[in-house]
C-alpha cells in the first residue's frame, strides 16, 4: 500500500472518530467533545451538578477548596471562563457574584443565571464579626449548603438550571435527580434518628459559624468562637472559652485553612473532641458523612 493510500485511510479514520465524538452520547448521558459548561461558585455545587449531569456537561468551579468565599475576587482569566459557559449557577449569597452577574449583565451577554439557593429559608444574623456589604449579602448566613435540607433545594435548583441550558438531556437529569433526591432523605433520616433518639440534644463550637443551618434543622446548638479575636491572647481566649459554655459541647469542628490554632490547641487538653472539617469540600456527602460519625460516636 502506497504511503499516499495509507495516510488517505488514516485522514478518513481520524475524521469519523472526531464526528463520533461531538455526536455520540451513551444510555448512561455519557457525552463527549462539545458540551455545555456550566460555572458555579463554589466547589461544594459540583457535588450536585455532578451527581445529576453526570458527563453530559462540564463543569467550571470558580473558587479553590480551599479559597474563602466572603473575601474572593474573580480573575480576568475566570471571567472568560464564563464567557464560554451555557449557565451560570451563584449560591447567591457571596459579594463576589453579583460582580460577576452585574459584569454579565452589562456584556449583554445571553447566559442564563440560575440561583441555587432560591427558595431556602435564609438565616440573618449568625455571624458576630462584622462583615461589608460585600461579604455577606445583607446579613445572611452564606453557609447555606451546610445543610441536607437546603441541599435538597440546591439540588431541585441544579436540575431545573441543567435541562433549561440542555432540554436534549432532561430525562437523563430527572432521573439522576431522582436518584440524588433519595440519597438526600436517607442522608437527613440518619440525622433525625440521630438526634431524636438523644435524650438532650448536643452542642458543638465552631471557630467560623460554618454550620448553622445545620444546627437549625436538628435543633442542635452551634458555639461560634470567632468573636474571641484570631488576635486574642491564649489566656483571654480560654476565658471566652468558658463564657461560651463549652463545657457542655461534645466537639470541635475546626476548619484548617481558616481558623485559630489556640483554639485548637486549648482544647486539646480537654474532653472536647477535634475533629477538622471542610466545608467547601467537593464531596459535600462524605463531609456530612463525617459529621455524622462524630456525633455518632461521642
Amino acid at each position: 500500500m502506497s504511503m499516499i493510500v495509507k495516510n488517505l485511510i488514516l485522514g478518513a479514520m481520524a475524521l469519523g472518530a472526531m464526528a463520533m465524538i461531538i455526536s455520540s452520547c451513551d444510555g448512561s448521558g455519557r457525552k463527549s467533545g462539545l458540551r455545555p459548561i456550566v460555572a458555579v461558585s463554589i466547589p461544594p455545587q459540583q457535588f450536585f451538578v455532578d451527581n445529576i449531569a453526570g458527563d453530559c456537561v462540564e463543569t467550571v468551579c470558580l473558587l479553590g477548596g480551599t479559597s474563602d468565599p466572603e473575601s474572593f475576587e474573580p480573575s480576568i482569566r475566570q471571567f472568560m471562563d464564563l464567557e464560554n459557559a451555557s449557565v451560570y449557577m451563584p449560591v447567591g449569597v457571596f459579594g463576589f457574584e453579583r460582580v460577576i452577574v452585574d459584569r454579565l449583565k452589562s456584556n449583554s451577554r445571553n447566559l442564563k443565571v440560575c440561583n441555587v439557593a432560591e427558595g431556602i429559608d435564609a438565616l440573618y444574623g449568625t455571624h458576630g464579626h462584622t462583615h461589608s456589604e460585600d461579604e455577606c449579602h445583607g446579613g445572611v448566613d452564606p453557609h447555606v449548603w451546610s445543610s441536607v435540607v437546603n441541599a435538597k433545594v440546591i439540588a431541585l435548583n441544579t436540575l431545573d438550571a441543567l435541562i433549561d441550558a440542555d432540554p436534549a438531556h432532561e430525562d437523563v437529569y430527572r432521573a439522576n435527580y431522582a436518584r440524588l433526591d433519595a440519597r438526600l432523605d436517607s442522608v437527613d433520616g440518619c440525622f433525625r434518628r440521630l438526634f431524636d433518639g438523644m435524650e438532650e440534644k448536643p452542642s458543638f463550637a465552631v471557630w467560623h459559624p460554618s454550620l448553622s443551618y445545620f444546627a437549625r434543622d436538628y435543633g442542635l446548638t452551634q458555639i461560634p468562637l470567632v468573636d474571641a479575636g484570631k488576635e486574642s491572647s491564649v489566656k483571654s481566649l480560654a476565658a471566652s472559652l468558658d463564657n461560651a459554655g463549652m463545657k457542655d459541647c461534645c466537639v470541635y469542628f475546626y476548619q484548617q485553612e481558616f481558623d485559630s490554632d489556640k483554639a485548637s490547641a486549648l482544647l486539646d487538653d480537654s474532653d472536647i473532641s477535634v475533629v477538622t472539617i471542610n466545608p467547601m469540600n467537593r464531596e459535600w456527602e462524605d463531609e456530612m458523612q463525617k459529621i455524622y460519625n462524630v456525633f455518632a460516636n461521642n
